[in-house]
């Protein structure tokens, strides 16, 4: 198995995420929270998150008992300037200052519907939209198609699993 050098995994890390105005969003393999999967051989041993491997291209180590934390709440974001170092105390007084963090009494205070980080990947239901789904008597298919969503999220909404 051929090895990569340094300037190889940077170039393959680049082709795999869109650069906008705002956040650069990973484009490739995204783990079930949303953030970049990257691999690649020799330089980046295994398999790292993508933002933590925008941290080593563009500013270097990061030291022990650290993370890189994301400014703008969004995983999938690679832009370095979105980017900062800290400790898992400052992720979750940084959560907590944001109102993203569960309670003892629910998760109230997580983001739902579209400010939900699963809802930035795809189209986009709005809050009025799972309403008219509920009310709608049209089937899953045809509302599926109008909206141009997949029938298990017209499913979903209906049945509470999302959208409750």
């Amino acid at each position: 198995m051929k090895a990569f050098t340094r300037e190889q995994s940077i170039d393959l890390f680049s082709a795999k995420f869109s650069k906008g105005d705002g956040c650069w969003e990973w484009t490739a393999s995204r783990n079930r929270n949303g953030y970049g999967n990257f691999r690649s051989r020799t330089f980046f041993p295994g398999e790292l998150l993508a933002h933590r491997i925008s941290w080593l291209i563009h500013k270097g180590d990061i030291p022990a008992g650290l993370q890189v934390l994301h400014n703008c709440d969004n995983p999938c974001c690679v832009r370095p300037d979105h980017l900062f170092l800290g400790t898992m105390v400052d992720n979750m007084k940084d959560m907590a200052a944001k109102g993203r963090h569960a309670t003892k009494r629910g998760t109230e205070h997580l983001p739902r519907g579209a400010a939900h980080h699963y809802a930035q990947r795809g189209p986009k239901i709005t809050r009025q939209q799972a309403c008219d789904i509920r009310a709608s008597r049209a089937s899953n298919k045809a509302l599926s198609d109008f909206l141009e969503v997949d029938r298990s999220l017209i499913s979903k909404i209906r049945t509470g699993r999302i959208w409750k």
